[in-house]
């Protein structure tokens, strides 16, 4: 019982920490392609900004 207690454990600590490690890769995919869109948009919405307020 003691043993598949620990087996459990040492389980479950495997599983937490494949997870964490995925989801850390993941999350920081993720925020890249967020910044890297959001500083795409700026480079796209600028010039069109700026001929609206030059145009009026």
């Amino acid at each position: 019982m003691k043993n598949m207690s620990n087996l459990d454990l040492y389980l479950y600590s495997l599983f937490v920490y494949t997870h964490s490690q995925v989801f850390y890769y993941s999350y920081w995919k993720v925020n890249y392609f967020f910044v890297l869109s959001f500083y795409f948009s700026i480079y796209l919405c600028y010039p069109a900004l700026y001929t609206s307020f030059y145009v009026y």
